[in-house]
């Protein structure tokens, strides 16, 4: 660090005239001193001073010297100044960006009390110190203060981190607390850090250290924890005086100390991790540094002394120029400030600081892509900057050398490396992105960030590039998933995302145009050839030119819908400025321009980003056309639906929608108000609500709000303003509304003043006012409602009508008026009503409704009347001839016999047969049959044969014939109607036969027989089709008849009917005949199988006497039909007779006769049935492999049901492991395991402890790990801890659980703090099992000490130690168990302080919520509050209400306080806390803090020795067994006893 005086900006004072406090702006712009005479200077960067302004007292009656400047700091924007007084205020002023512009004070806070110490961080409100110890914050944006923290010592310093968002504070006597205002990734724990021996007046907060200084003389280094890691001691220097002030570099890297006439440097160095004194810059008559200022660019540092003088330095280590255009200052090793020359630069002379956040030197920096970005290395970071944008990153690389850097992109910088891609975006410090591509051409990969957010997507980044040369990766670079892949059919030459990243454009080499939906991922082509293609910045419209076409996209999600244009030349550009949007085309040496519809672009791609406001902008610059009231209108309904009401009220005015504008208008106030009122969006009011909903005509929800708040007269309101009147009566009629009766008057009123008579009537009707309601109907020109109101008027008169008779006779005319009229139905309800049924039933039947006639008979008429009625009428149909008519009354009363005797009479057989057909189904061949009888005997021989061929009895009608000697019609019966091939070859078949039968048994002669077999012979072919007759033959066993037919008419079918005669024969035990038709049809392998079957299959069980003889038949014949009849026949010989003989029990048998028919898997079923395993492995090993796995399971399914866990262990240890758990045999699954390992032993004891856990015994676990162990395998930490929890909160008062349990658990739990300990679990995991440990620890002890009497109140000292531990413990159960000790023990103070807060507890427990719990008794004291609130009361509900009823007695006792004892540090005395935040290590004893002697025990712990002397004798005096294992433990535990002179 050079450190150059350059120049004095304020010259000194003849006497002492102390500058208070100096700050340069953020922006590096002003400097700001206040002088001793309370004047603000403001000076330039080059120390020229530019403006002045004084300050004000608090209160001006006190004068203009009534206090002094003690602290100024600029804002982050650097346009207000903040001033703290000695007169307990600070002001906060306004002094705008420029110069002389005027000083408005905008916030003022009143203080308590002297304001000694002031900043402002980058990133938080204003943090000052006062004079009375608190250190408190005010918000400029709210206008609010707070108090961060309090302490009554003296604030002497405060000082801010580098990043802004926290701040150390110094405090008189030498505390040092941390406190941070704003989010910080790299935080650290807030609160007190250091306690420095002098007060810290002097301090910086650098990336990694605290300097403090005082008037010690000594500058202390510390760490960020408080750890002091340095001391520079100046106090021999006899020359040096106080370190007064001390400043930090903004690069953290230089600390500079101001004293009596001199300062002194310190800088960081990062290879030794040291700080180093770098030498000391003395000034004579500089006298002491008051004030130190370094400006945020490191180029500048000031001082202010005691005389008034303000020094300006040169704090530079370099300078250089970069290609004539750029100084680059080098302010330290890890900062650069980069400012361009006059003229030159983008971002006029401000420049940017590059600054390494890790302290890195920076080296090799450079300027590129068009003097716009900054690339700067370290040795372990690489530096990207923005100089447009003023934005800075820095992101860790390694190895830099052979990047190489595209600037393409506006937002984020790719760099290619090694074939890879990585991604930083300008301003984070991380990389964005790194992906593996191979093509580095910028045009392939697109990068879009935030570009156009949409509402609801704040964080928009996507990227999309080549994976190969056809397929394209789209990624979502803020949650690093992949959006999908887009593969196509030919090489990609140019990638577009569009700037919400919702769609992709790309070109392949044919330069086809596709567009992608990111979303979906479907692809369309939109263009076929394209030179030219480019989204419009700002937009969603793509331009594209295909040939001499320019084509334009205006809603890209509508494809098919383009704008086309003709030009000539080539685009080049699409450019868009001063609300215009211009495509450029170059012609030769011509270039012209082609405007676009910037309407449709920008309203489109406002609605479609969810822009309103700017949509709403667009359009008020636009005159009022018709085009543009459509764009309104649109936007009207859009803001809307998406309650943007002010935008709405402005959309419904520019259209003239005077009534929607006042409407909207009275919502927003409405809102206004509540805003204003409650400080909350009012939008989501109930009023606002409802009337939005009103609105959109959807009342009823309206409705529901209004009511939903008891606001009943908003919604009637809402109905009559509405004019919905039906509803408000609805509503007023529900609600008992009180004026309901002048509402309905009201509404009849309106309906009059509007001309609506009809409504009126109708509501006059409705209400049974009639003749009001004929009024009404007749005026209102509508006379058949007028006359059917008069009906319904008459029908009043009958429903008051009280007479029976009178009401009979009313009635009747009711009926017959109605009947006359046609309404029948009206008249059924007046005759029924009447009691007049006969007059109903002779109304339908005289109208034909014979159902409606027959359900009021049935209704109301016995069963015989109805019959009796409807038969007679019938019959007088029939007489008329009307028998369609009687048919339906016959059937009506369920007579369709008679019906049906009916149509026979007549002789109208058809209809007959149709309800025989329809109630008789069974007998329509026998009434058949019957009818061609009576014809026959009529002599009406057609229609006889008719019906006999209806019955399916064709024989019948031959038989008819032949017996008249009529041959040619019986011949004919034989030929008629051959449709059917079934039914043909069948008649012709038998009527072969029948030709056989007379040829043999009547006096035919022979030469009239061969005629008729000749001609049937000769026309069989003729009469049936597929040779169907051959087969009804033989199936008819016709084989004669059948081999005469084959021989005439189709000889290809003798083969098929030898077979099936042979099949015949063999049947008919004929195996000789049969053995010779199998040759004849060329089966010789059936022949065979006609053998094996007469020798083996003919064996069967029921036949066979003997099980054994059935087996080896059908395998001898499996065996033989393997052999001779080929796979096929021999596998369906094993399908039938394996699974036989397994029904049978003899598995061994089907197994060979499975495997004969190679059906292996079978096969190995039956040697599983017959639990031959090792055969059916053989079996599967041999023929199919693919069974190896399917015998395995089904022999470790046979062991398990057999419960062989043994033999099971060697096949499968983890089934024999489950199998042994679920017999419950715990142990010796356990010890199984153990033999296979610990991890698999511990894997089954977490398994089987997790059960008990959830079973509730969690304390039977304990044994098991004492017995197996506990490891420190680091899946088990969560079992350790949840078993640990669930036994120290099982139900049930400590009291009742034995000492064994609580001992078990203390042991368990040592056993894994050693192994976590010994395996470095980490100190968060070891630390929680440590604190488990101490209280199961305490719990053991204290059920030790309750058994002896001597030491009960160890016991007691105990269960108070415990509270401070109720964040693991039930909270309800540790006070209550605290205060009964201490009530036993008479300690009657802290049994009621517990006990009420026992109390307390329950009713928080009840009530669900820990709000109202009151933590006044427990303040300064480490008993948590922020505890997990118990489900239920853990204590029972006697114990309760007697505890509930001694602390109300006790209340009443003077002589006893609700206080807490304390011990000699003057705090609560079981508090590990003290009153100045030092903790003392608790007694293994008894828990209370080790403030009395006490002894260290080897491995850490502490012992109160009078406590710990208590124990020993009282175990040495009763020899109390719990009370030694306690001794024992804390001897282990602890590494050793000293000196206790007893051993165990």
């Amino acid at each position: 660090m050079n450190l150059k005086r350059t120049q004095t900006i304020l010259e000194a004072q003849d006497g002492a005239a102390k500058i208070s406090s100096m700050a340069w702006s953020p922006n590096n712009m002003k400097l700001a001193v206040a002088t001793a005479d309370r004047a603000i200077l403001l000076f330039d960067e080059a120390g020229v001073r530019r403006d002045k302004f004084s300050t004000k007292p608090a209160d001006a009656k006190y004068g203009k010297k009534s206090y002094q400047v003690k602290a100024i700091a600029f804002s982050p924007d650097s346009t207000k100044l903040a001033i703290g007084q000695t007169d307990n205020i600070i002001y906060v002023y306004k002094i705008g960006e420029g110069w002389g512009e005027k000083k408005v004070i905008c916030h003022k806070y009143t203080q308590s009390s002297q304001v000694t110490c002031l900043i402002w961080p980058l990133d938080g409100p204003i943090v000052y110190g006062l004079l009375e110890g608190k250190v408190r914050a005010s918000n400029t944006r709210t206008g609010k203060s707070q108090t961060l923290y309090q302490t009554d010592s003296y604030v002497v310093s405060l000082v801010s981190n580098l990043r802004g968002t926290g701040f150390l504070a110094g405090h008189a006597d030498g505390a040092v607390v941390r406190f941070y205002v704003a989010d910080d990734p790299g935080a650290a724990q807030q609160g007190k850090v250091i306690n420095h021996p002098v007060p810290p007046y002097a301090m910086a907060w650098t990336n990694s250290h605290i300097l403090i200084a005082g008037c010690d003389k000594r500058v202390a280094v510390y760490n960020r924890n408080g750890k002091l890691m340095q001391t520079f001691d100046h106090s021999k220097d006899l020359t040096e005086r106080e370190l007064t002030t001390m400043v930090c570099s903004p690069s953290g890297q230089t600390v500079i100390v101001g004293s009596y006439d001199r300062l002194r440097v310190y800088e960081y160095s990062n290879s030794r991790d040291v700080w180093e004194e770098k030498g000391t810059k003395q000034f004579k008559n500089l006298y002491s540094v008051t004030a130190l200022a370094w400006k945020r660019d490191g180029s500048r540092l000031v001082c202010g002394t005691l005389c008034g003088a303000v020094e300006l330095f040169d704090s530079v280590l370099k300078r250089s120029v970069f290609k004539n255009k750029w100084e680059m200052v080098y302010t330290g090793p890890s900062q650069v400030l980069i400012k361009p020359l006059e003229g030159t630069g983008p971002n006029g002379a401000q420049g940017i600081i590059v600054r390494s956040q890790y302290g890195f030197e920076i080296h090799d920096v450079r300027i590129m892509g068009q003097d716009r970005y900054l690339v700067a290395q370290t040795p372990e970071t690489l530096l990207l900057a923005d100089l447009h944008k003023n934005l800075l990153s820095e992101v860790q690389w390694m190895n830099p050398g052979d990047e190489k850097f595209y600037f393409d992109n506006e937002n984020v910088c790719l760099i290619f490396k090694g074939g890879e891609l990585s991604l930083v975006e300008y301003g984070n410090n991380s990389i964005l992105e790194s992906v593996r591509t191979e093509f580095l051409n910028p045009h392939l990969i697109s990068v879009r960030i935030n570009e156009r957010p949409r509402r609801g997507d704040p964080d928009n980044k996507k990227m999309a590039y080549l994976l190969d040369l056809k397929t394209i990766h789209i990624i979502d670079l803020v949650y690093e998933s992949s959006l999908g892949q887009v593969a196509h059919d030919s090489r990609v030459d140019w990638l577009e995302l569009n700037e919400n990243s919702r769609k992709l454009l790309f070109r392949d080499k044919r330069l086809r145009l596709t567009l992608v939906d990111v979303a979906s991922r479907v692809k369309t082509t939109i263009l076929s050839y394209a030179t030219f293609v480019q989204w419009v910045p700002g937009s969603d419209v793509v331009v594209a030119q295909s040939r001499e076409q320019l084509c334009v996209w205006y809603n890209i999600d509508v494809p098919d819908r383009i704008t086309t244009t003709h030009v000539k030349g080539e685009v080049t550009d699409v450019e868009r400025s001063d609300g215009k949007t211009e495509v450029v085309v170059v012609d030769g040496h011509q270039e012209l321009s082609y405007p676009l519809d910037e309407g449709l672009i920008e309203f489109g791609t406002a609605l479609d980003d969810e822009d309103y406001v700017r949509a709403m902008k667009y359009l008020e610059t636009l005159p009022q056309t018709a085009e543009a009231e459509a764009m309104w209108r649109t936007l009207a309904r859009l803001t809307l639906e998406a309650r943007q009401l002010y935008i709405a009220e402005r959309c419904y005015a520019a259209l003239g929608d005077i009534a929607r504008v006042s409407y909207l208008a009275e919502i927003n106030a409405i809102r206004d108000k509540v805003q204003e009122t409650r400080g909350e969006d009012g939008l989501e009011e109930y009023e606002v609500q409802a009337r939005l909903a009103a609105l959109e005509q959807q009342f009823k929800t309206a409705e529901t709000a209004y009511l939903a708040n008891n606001d009943l007269d908003a919604a009637m309101d809402m109905y009559q303003t509405m004019h919905k009147w039906d509803d408000a009566v609805e509503l007023a009629t529900l609600k008992g509304y009180g004026d309901l009766e002048q509402l309905r008057l009201a509404h009849n009123k309106w309906l009059l003043e509007t001309h609506q008579e009809e409504r009126a009537a109708q509501l006059k009707e409705r209400e049974g006012e009639y003749e009001a309601a004929v009024t009404l109907y007749l005026k209102a020109a509508r006379p058949a409602k007028a006359a059917k109101c008069v009906r319904h008027f008459n029908l009043h008169i009958v429903q008051v009508i009280e007479d029976d008779v009178n009401l009979q006779s009313q009635l009747q005319k009711l009926g017959d008026h109605y009947a006359l009229t046609g309404e029948l139905k009206l008249a059924e309800k007046f005759y029924v009503q009447g009691k007049l049924y006969n007059e109903a039933i002779h109304m339908y039947n005289q109208a034909g409704e014979w159902e409606k006639a027959h359900r009021i008979a049935s209704a109301h008429l016995s069963g015989a009347e109805v019959t009796t009625m409807y038969v007679a009428q019938a019959e007088q149909l029939e007489d008329a001839g009307k028998l369609k008519e009687a048919e339906k009354l016959y059937v009506s009363v369920g007579e369709p016999d008679l019906a049906i005797t009916m149509y026979k009479k007549h002789r109208n057989y058809d209809q007959m047969l149709r309800l025989v057909k329809q109630y008789h189904p069974d007998l329509v061949q026998s009434t058949h049959l019957h009818l061609a009888g009576e014809l026959q005997q009529e002599g009406n021989y057609r229609d006889a044969e008719k019906h006999y061929v209806a019955a399916d009895d064709w024989k019948a009608a031959v038989n008819m014939y032949r017996t008249l000697d009529m041959w040619e019609e019986a011949y004919r019966m034989c030929i008629r109607d051959r449709t059917t091939p079934a039914r043909t070859c069948r008649s012709v078949v038998e009527h072969a036969a029948c030709i056989d039968y007379a040829c043999e048994n009547m006096q035919v002669s022979g030469g009239t027989c061969g005629l008729h077999r000749l001609r049937l012979r000769e026309h069989a072919g003729q009469w049936v089709e597929h040779a169907a007759c051959i087969d009804y033959a033989c199936e008819n066993m016709q084989f004669d008849f059948a081999f005469d037919l084959a021989k005439i008419a189709m000889k290809k079918k003798l083969p098929d009917i030898h077979y099936k005669y042979a099949m015949a024969l063999e049947d008919d035990g004929k195996y000789a005949d049969a053995e010779k038709e199998f040759i004849e049809a060329g089966k010789p392998k059936e022949a065979v199988l006609m053998s094996v079957g007469q020798c083996y299959l003919k064996i069967t069980p029921s036949v066979a006497t003997d099980v054994q003889d059935v087996e080896d038949a059908w395998v001898a014949a499996s065996e033989v039909a393997a052999k001779r009849l080929g796979p096929d026949r021999a596998r369906e010989i094993a399908a039938d007779l394996g699974p036989q003989l397994v029904s049978l029990q003899r598995p061994r048998g089907a197994e060979k006769v499975f495997l004969a028919g190679q059906m292996v898997k079978e096969a190995i079923d039956a040697l599983i049935m017959a639990k031959d395993f090792t055969k059916a492995q053989r079996v599967a090993t041999e023929l199919d492999p693919r069974l190896e796995e399917y015998v395995d399971t089904a022999y470790k399914e046979h062991l398990k049901n057999e419960g062989e866990a043994e033999v099971l262990a060697g096949v499968d240890i983890l089934a024999a492991l489950d199998m042994y758990l679920s017999k419950g045999q715990v142990t010796r699954a356990l010890d199984t395991a153990a033999q296979q390992g610990p991890q698999l032993l511990h894997k089954y004891l977490a398994r089987h402890v997790a059960d008990l856990i959830k079973d509730g015994k969690a304390a039977e676990a304990l044994p098991l790990y004492k017995k197996y162990g506990a490891p420190a395998y680091q899946q088990n930490y969560n079992l350790y801890q949840h078993l640990a929890r669930s036994v120290l909160s099982e139900g049930g008062l400590s009291a009742t659980t034995p000492y064994e349990t609580w001992a078990n658990l203390r042991d368990v739990l040592l056993m894994v703090v050693n192994n976590v300990r010994a395996q470095d679990g980490g100190q968060g995991v070891l630390d929680v099992f440590e604190e488990l440990l101490l209280i199961a620890h305490y719990f053991a002890a204290r059920c030790a000490y309750s058994k002896t009497q001597d030491i009960a109140e160890l016991a007691t000292l105990v269960a108070v130690a415990l509270l401070r531990h109720t964040d693991v413990l039930p909270a309800d159960k540790a006070f209550y168990e605290a205060g009964m000790a201490c009530k036993e023990s008479g300690w009657n103070n802290m049994a009621f302080v517990f006990l009420n807060r026992f109390l307390d507890l329950c009713e928080a427990i009840e009530e669900g919520s820990l709000d109202s719990l009151d933590h006044a008794d427990f303040l300064d004291t480490d008993v948590p509050y922020e505890i997990p609130l118990p489900d239920h009361v853990s204590v029972p509900e006697q114990l309760k209400e007697d505890a509930k009823e001694w602390v109300l007695a006790v209340s009443m006792d003077q002589s006893v306080e609700q206080v807490l004892p304390q011990d000699e540090r003057g705090c609560y005395a079981a508090s590990l806390i003290d009153g100045e935040g030092q903790r003392s290590p608790p007694c293994v004893v008894t828990g209370y803090p080790a403030v009395k002697p006490y002894l260290l025990l080897k491995f850490g712990q502490v012992a109160i020795k009078e406590y710990l002397n208590k124990l020993i004798m009282s175990v040495k005096r009763s020899g109390a067994p719990e009370s030694q294992d306690v001794l024992r433990f804390i001897a282990t535990w602890g590494g050793g006893l000293p000196n206790i002179g007893y051993n165990f």
